[in-house]
């Protein structure tokens, strides 16, 4: 590899080096996309109104408020040293996290916006996947769509695997009963639409555009075209069966088995990507990074200029997302990518940093075997039965068998270079 290419430009180049600050915030997302699974599958509901409870709740919203302080501390300090930044970064998240404890402490307060803020997570993810579509390139058309296609059948493969399995054993073996289910089937838990069936038919659409229609201003007329549209699509039925289930695909909603329709999840994907397709084609990345910032800043602005317009119809629910907050989160994302180069470059690498790099690159793993301990636990755990240190103590012993299974598969599967 030429030596007198731009940092950047050897980084993003064939991939044997990763961008370090896409891995790091992509890291952080996955990270707390388990702690919404793994409290919502076992955390009792009495769980978060317990001391336990709150301090658990109130640490997951201070770390992600911590990592932001933290970029905006490096951002106004440059001259500081990288263990003088480090030493900061440590006192300011064990200093406030104490000082949070003892605010709300004998206060009867819970943190009602703690599960969308985690959720929020979710969307920066999504952004992320476009951006890395884009700066995979190289590829095929007809790669990019085996790719979506395998990512679409690995979807319902995992469902009958995670849910419907152990759902027919618990109820052969008499652990539940059908009323204890509330309606759910093996049928209906192998047809839920989840990320995976999303990420496929998103990678199929975001590979069609990128050789068809290569140029990044379309993808973004696109994206704001879905997600203005979306609301009047939601929920929409034909009464035939088939008809509706691949319609749920597109726009169905969470109550029906669809947590991320196409519309308006595919938004995020398309911004993302020509978001990495301009990165790609920067010269310097911290130059272009501090140019999209502005750019990323007048996203927010406007975004949440319209969300004030009509606030039900901008923010939409949980996971589906109207066309201001769509518009506002993408520009936050974008942002945050900027904010956390700082921390990326100026804090030296250290366990946690690897922990992040580590879950990015092994996140389909990851996010498989997740699922699968989630779904063959709740036969043992049943749904929503833990509070307490016993739920801390399960939290913490599924990330470890969840790291350790997923890093394991990824070292030793076959056909991986030893």
């Amino acid at each position: 590899m030429n030596a007198s290419l731009p940092q950047n430009a050897q980084v993003l180049n064939a991939g044997k080096s990763r961008i370090k600050v896409l891995d790091f915030y992509r890291g952080i997302c996955v990270m707390f996309m388990l702690v919404v699974h793994f409290f919502y599958f076992y955390g009792a509901p009495e769980f978060s109104r317990s001391p336990i409870g709150l301090s658990f709740e109130l640490l997951t919203i201070w770390i992600a408020a911590f990592i932001y302080l933290t970029s905006f501390m490096v951002l106004l300090t440059p001259s500081a040293t990288g263990q003088q930044q480090l030493k900061r970064a440590v006192i300011l998240f064990l200093g406030g996290y104490a000082l949070i404890l003892g605010s709300v402490h004998g206060l009867d307060f819970k943190p009602e916006a703690s599960h969308e803020a985690l959720l929020f997570s979710v969307c920066c993810f999504v952004f992320l996947m476009g951006i890395f579509i884009a700066i995979a390139g190289g590829k095929s058309l007809s790669t990019g769509i085996k790719r979506g296609l395998i990512l679409f059948v690995a979807g319902y493969a995992l469902n009958f695997f995670r849910s419907s399995v152990p759902m027919w054993l618990s109820l052969q073996l008499g652990l539940v009963s059908a009323e204890d289910l509330g309606g759910d089937t093996p049928l209906t838990e192998l047809l839920v639409v989840d990320i995976l069936q999303f990420a496929g038919i998103a990678f199929i659409i975001c590979s069609l555009l990128r050789h068809y229609l290569p140029q990044p201003k379309y993808w973004i007329g696109l994206a704001l075209i879905i997600a203005f549209a979306s609301p009047y699509a939601w929920d929409a039925k034909t009464g035939n069966y088939v008809a509706d289930e691949l319609l749920k695909l597109l726009a169905g909603n969470i109550s029906e088995g669809a947590f991320f329709p196409q519309l308006p999840w595919l938004a995020y994907a398309l911004t993302g990507m020509a978001f990495g397709h301009w990165m790609k084609q920067a010269d310097d990345l911290n130059s272009f990074l501090k140019k999209s910032a502005w750019y990323s800043l007048a996203a927010i602005v406007i975004g949440g200029g319209i969300i004030l317009t009509n606030m039900d119809y901008h923010t939409g629910d949980s996971m589906r997302a109207g066309p201001g907050a769509v518009i506002a989160i993408s520009g936050i994302t974008a942002l945050s990518i900027f904010l956390f180069q700082g921390i990326v470059e100026k804090i030296p690498d250290n366990p946690v940093f690897r922990f992040w790099y580590s879950w990015s690159k092994h996140i389909t793993t990851i996010y498989v075997v997740h699922w699968l301990l989630i779904g063959w636990g709740l036969m043992y755990f049943g749904f929503r039965t833990l509070s307490g240190s016993g739920f801390l103590i399960t939290l913490l012993a599924l990330y470890v068998l969840t790291h350790f299974l997923a890093t394991g598969w990824a070292r030793f599967k076959p056909g991986q270079n030893k």
